[in-house]
């Protein structure tokens, strides 16, 4: 793959960054939500359930990050 694709396929590369990203992130709140809704309405299970979450998800996949 060219350097160039990204900006070949999207027409920019920030936007193809962007999109790359937003994947990434969106399985994590999918990850986030199963998570949490085993973890009952307890204040303070649901922040654990979802820190572990977040912690699983930068440990799996670093590259993903929020611009």
């Amino acid at each position: 793959m060219s350097h160039q694709a990204p900006n070949v396929r999207s027409g920019d590369r920030d936007r193809f960054l962007a999109t790359a990203a937003g994947a990434g992130l969106e399985g994590a709140a999918v990850a986030a939500a199963t998570a949490v809704s085993p973890a009952g309405p307890e204040p303070t299970r649901r922040p654990h359930a979802v820190v572990d979450v977040y912690a699983s998800f930068i440990a799996e996949d670093p590259h993903v990050q929020a611009a």
